[in-house]
């Protein structure tokens, strides 16, 4: 009998138990779902059952609960899936990072962008997905993502976070919020990053989030074993609870971190 049940105990670790989901959380998400549909699905820590290969970011992130469900109207079969983040810094995260400045972004939520078979918008604590095929997708993505959001309700900026980075020469949309590797480094995450431009030329920024300013001189510390010196065209210090780092440093580069305030 031992094998089968090592079987079904190694499956279990492959696949992970799921985390009891709190009946006001599956309340609170299946509300925010258009009426009609197939049964509403909720998903936690087994995110893997439904995105074998893609669930591990999600978590990384600090995935509450998915509410996943399937429509068919009018020849449009779609899908919508809603993931509770936990909070907007962290919908952000996730967001940003399927997101790419040359997407084709839409007025929905906080921020959202679209293509002809997906609709992936941000708003608060929720980063919502939907993609669909058949005729007339595209109007049938912008009225459930609109109805989404109605129902999200609140504010719909982005986190106020985010204006630590300076807005001039920054390549719009480029701001990410980082939990694993910022710039290859993980004892900078959690971390902002951002893309800028000068002369034609790239610049990144990343202004890791420490808890205090004694971490975050200590991962400063950290940077000098990876770079020989701070300077030229690599550039950090700390600045209060932050570990600043920037990467191929524009000519005038103290005009660019002077900005860079707690």
């Amino acid at each position: 009998m031992r094998g089968p049940i090592v079987c079904v105990v190694l499956a279990a670790a492959l696949w992970g138990q799921q985390a009891p989901i709190p009946a006001e959380v599956k309340t609170r998400l299946g509300a925010l779902l258009p009426k009609g549909g197939d049964a509403v699905r909720f998903y936690s820590s087994d995110l893997y059952r439904y995105m074998d290969g893609g669930a591990d970011i999600y978590l990384k992130y600090g995935l509450v609960a998915l509410a996943h469900r399937e429509y068919k109207r009018a020849g449009v079969e779609m899908t919508v899936d809603v993931f509770d983040m936990g909070g907007a810094l962290k919908a952000f995260g996730i967001y940003s990072a399927e997101r790419s400045p040359e997407y084709h972004f839409v007025d929905i939520g906080a921020e959202g962008y679209s293509s002809e078979s997906t609709l992936n918008f941000l708003q608060g604590r929720y980063y919502v997905r939907l993609s669909a095929f058949g005729d007339g997708t595209a109007p049938a993505l912008d009225n459930f993502a609109r109805a989404i959001s109605r129902s999200i309700g609140g504010d719909r900026s982005l986190p106020s976070l985010l204006d630590v980075l300076p807005r001039e020469n920054r390549v719009a949309r480029s701001e990410k919020y980082v939990v694993q590797a910022p710039a290859g480094h993980d004892f900078l995450a959690p971390a902002l990053t951002a893309s800028y431009r000068f002369d034609g030329k790239a610049t990144t920024l990343v202004i890791s989030l420490a808890a205090d300013e004694r971490e975050a001189e200590q991962r400063v510390a950290q940077l000098r074993q990876y770079y020989p010196r701070s300077g030229g065209e690599t550039i950090f210090f700390a600045r209060g609870r932050w570990a600043v780092l920037c990467l191929h440093a524009p000519a005038d580069a103290a005009a660019l971190l002077d900005k860079v305030k707690p």
